[in-house]
């Protein structure tokens, strides 16, 4: 089984996509000129790499660490959570509330909707009232 390795890049002012796939032999994965204008590596300290889960909301639009999900629960209920990696999962913690951090998988891709991520849009991790 394969699966898709990509990865998007905060700079601190602005969100880069990865322009290439990662390639690599022996466990080594080549990253020189991996991303678009940022072929020093010395560029790249204090700069975030966010992983791509494999997965996609029930838009279409690619889940990566760092983002900000709406969940849809039952009984019509909703929360927002961020994606982040922990214990070898990718998982989803809640922004409020006293829902559980748990694994991604367990929610349903037609019921996750990417809205933002922590970097471009802080505003979206205030609690609501």
């Amino acid at each position: 089984m394969s699966r898709e390795i990509k990865f998007r890049l905060w700079t601190g002012s602005k969100m880069v996509k990865q322009e290439r796939r990662l390639s690599g032999s022996n466990g080594f994965v080549e990253c020189m000129n991996f991303w678009t204008g940022y072929e020093d590596t010395e560029e790249w300290v204090g700069y975030k790499f966010l992983q791509y889960t494999g997965l996609k909301d029930r838009n279409g639009v690619e889940i990566y660490e760092g983002d900000i999900l709406c969940v849809d629960r039952i009984l019509n209920s909703k929360f927002k959570g961020v994606v982040n990696f922990q214990c070898g999962i990718f998982q989803i913690k809640p922004i409020e509330g006293l829902i559980p951090t748990s694994p991604i998988c367990h929610w349903a891709q037609d019921g996750v909707e990417v809205i933002g991520n922590i970097y471009e849009n802080p505003d979206l991790l205030q609690e609501t009232e």
